[in-house]
């Protein structure tokens, strides 16, 4: 897991609970989902590109929260038989794109071309950011609408 730490979160938690929990939460939710999607958008551009299957199976999504206080988005591949059946029509191997840790990590006849840690490394600065305008946005919006 890549983790990532943000300095002053103290006084921003703290601004945002007087704000009150749904409201701060909207915010938090927004601004961590446009982050997410840079980094997304980074690792679609580096997955090798043979039949745009790999690309098309990256997906971003946020993570039921057993803590209200928390946050939490998951940058992934859909792979594996259990993800055909989610999609409802049986077995629909075009979403399947088992293969991508032949890619990320390699084989023993196969050299590692790494597309998710590196779309992270190379865009976390800019995911950073855009979490900060996007949160800033959303806080002087909710502010406005109180």
């Amino acid at each position: 897991m890549i983790t990532v730490q943000v300095q002053g979160w103290a006084e921003l938690s703290k601004s945002m609970k007087a704000l009150g929990p749904k409201i701060a939460l909207r915010g938090i939710r927004s601004a961590l989902g446009s982050g997410a999607k840079v980094v997304k958008q980074a690792a679609m551009t580096m997955a090798p590109q043979d039949t745009g299957r790999l690309r098309g199976a990256i997906y971003v999504k946020r993570l039921s929260k057993p803590n209200p206080l928390k946050e939490q988005f998951i940058l992934g591949v859909r792979h594996g038989r259990g993800t055909w059946k989610k999609l409802g029509q049986g077995f629909d191997k075009s979403k399947d794109a088992f293969y991508w840790k032949f890619h990320e990590f390699g084989t023993k006849y196969m050299t590692a071309h790494p597309f998710i840690v590196p779309a992270f490394e190379s865009k976390k600065e800019a995911a950073l950011a855009k979490i900060k305008e996007v949160l800033t946005r959303k806080v002087a919006q909710i502010v406005r609408e109180k």
